[in-house]
């Protein structure tokens, strides 16, 4: 199939990609039904009780229970992580070392400009990690990225609960998005944007942050809008990261920490942890 959709004339795989577009919404009820027929079988014999659609289209709750934290909101890197996790990543643990340093030599820039935006924005890849420089402008677009070329095979992270980020920030709120491999010949690839897994986190205004970003608060995403479908997240098939600074959080609305002007993050490493 891939063969054939990259020998097809250029204009019939924009007329085929603007057609998946529209029929979005459609091909994530697919990806859905496949990961439901996909489950194991029950005993047909007992009746199953009938979930809320509420519950099945509702985000995961960021409140632990009887308070209003969230897992993903920035801690300075001298504070402790959660109770039982190792910071380091040290080895003999189940954690796992993704990118750091030299390692995110083939990262690169994505920034408003695909469509019609004027900010610019470069990625620097050294010994200390990946340096994002931008001049961020709110109209016509306003985000700025840095994303990891696509991983082959897909990444396997699934032994691991998710991913810490390691950095230095300026105070800014940024956005982590992930893609997976979505078992339907990259079909949902085709759709502008594509289907992305997003979670937003905050920075200190000054030294290192260290961020840890539970797989369980991912919430999929196209185009930075919500998608309103109970999908599954699979962590066995990640085939690329991006960090945004973006006008819109994770959930489509406006993002509180955004801030056009100069920006400057330093991503020092991201590990994934039990």
């Amino acid at each position: 199939m891939r063969l054939a959709w990259s020998l097809a004339p250029r204009a019939a795989r924009w007329g085929l990609a603007r057609c998946l577009w529209g029929f979005g919404p459609s091909l994530m009820l697919v990806a859905w039904t496949e990961a439901c027929l996909a489950a194991p079988a029950q005993d047909p014999s007992r009746p199953t009780p009938l979930v809320p659609l509420a519950t099945l289209v509702a985000p995961p709750s960021t409140a632990a229970a009887g308070g209003s934290s969230s897992p993903v909101s920035p801690s300075p890197i001298s504070s402790s992580p959660d109770q039982g996790r190792d910071p380091s990543g040290a080895p003999g643990d189940a954690s796992r070392l993704v990118v750091a340093g030299d390692g995110f030599a083939g990262w690169h820039s994505l920034n408003d400009t695909i469509m019609g935006g004027r900010s610019q924005g470069q990625c620097q890849s050294g010994s200390t990690g990946l340096v994002m420089t931008a001049e961020v402008v709110a109209e016509g677009g306003g985000f700025v990225s840095c994303r990891s070329p696509l991983f082959s095979p897909p990444l396997d992270l699934s032994a691991q609960a998710g991913l810490q980020l390691e950095l230095e920030g300026d105070g800014r709120r940024y956005k982590l998005a992930i893609a997976c491999s979505d078992g339907l010949a990259g079909l949902t690839e085709l759709i502008p944007g594509g289907l992305r897994w997003v979670a937003e986190f905050g920075t200190e205004a000054q030294g290192p942050t260290r961020v840890w970003i539970p797989f369980s608060q991912l919430r999929p995403s196209v185009r930075a809008k919500p998608v309103g479908l109970p999908l599954r997240f699979d962590p066995a098939r990640i085939t690329r990261l991006q960090i945004l600074h973006s006008r819109f959080g994770d959930d489509g609305g406006e993002n509180s920490g955004f801030r056009a002007g100069p920006l400057q993050l330093r991503i020092q490493a991201i590990r994934a942890l039990p």
